[in-house]
């Protein structure tokens, strides 16, 4: 690795996320190529590891700044336009969280990168929650407000998931239909209570994940 020009790029003022996740992503390529060729050699093991949790924290709070952005324009974009953007801006937010949960961390370095990721799926969530109060998509059966605030968009691969569950085996069935009328009844109202609890929001998406894994 070519430390300096590495120093160079990452203490550029204007660096935008999405400079930032290519260049960590070749990076973290290198770093892996490196591992083997330092086994032995365990400071210089740890010097490369401690770069890549830096680069990896300024990229993760590049991250939260374009959601926070986008939380602030999201008004002035039309549903579709804002949903493409959250959705794509998520994609690489996934990136970067796939690199981070890689790297060999220490038990604090894990708890800083949790909580920035709770805080970008908390922003997200308000993101969508806001779309879907103020345009509804063209969608007979309605958006699905918790599976929404848990993953942070409605256009989510995991929410996509859900909503065909929902259009396509509970609407079939009196009390799937039912179930359906009740949860948009307080899905809404639970929506704006929870939508800020970070934790709550965590442990509602790891239920979810893995109630998808049984209906898949």
């Amino acid at each position: 690795m070519d430390t300096k020009a590495i120093e160079d790029f990452w203490s550029n003022p204007h660096l935008k996320f999405q400079q930032a996740l290519p260049e960590l992503e070749k990076i973290y390529s290198e770093y892996l190529n490196s591992k083997g060729l330092f086994q032995n050699d365990l400071h210089t093991k740890e010097l490369l590891r401690e770069l890549m949790i830096r680069l990896s924290a300024i990229t993760q709070k590049f991250y939260l700044e374009e959601l926070q952005k986008l939380s602030v324009s999201i008004k002035s974009m039309g549903f579709a336009e804002g949903a493409n953007y959250l959705k794509s801006l998520q994609a690489n937010g996934g990136r970067l969280e796939n690199i981070i949960e890689s790297l060999d961390k220490k038990p604090e370095e894990e708890l800083f990168f949790l909580q920035q990721f709770q805080e970008a799926s908390g922003i997200a969530a308000s993101i969508s929650f806001n779309q879907l109060s103020n345009a509804k998509p063209s969608s007979s059966a309605g958006g699905c407000y918790i599976a929404t605030m848990a993953y942070g968009s409605y256009e989510h691969p995991q929410v996509l998931v859900l909503r065909n569950f929902r259009d396509n085996t509970l609407s079939k069935s009196k009390l799937g239909s039912w179930f359906i009328a009740k949860y948009y009844s307080y899905s809404p109202k639970l929506v704006r209570q929870l939508q800020n609890k970070k934790t709550v929001n965590y442990l509602i998406k790891k239920f979810l994940n893995q109630f998808i894994k049984l209906i898949g």
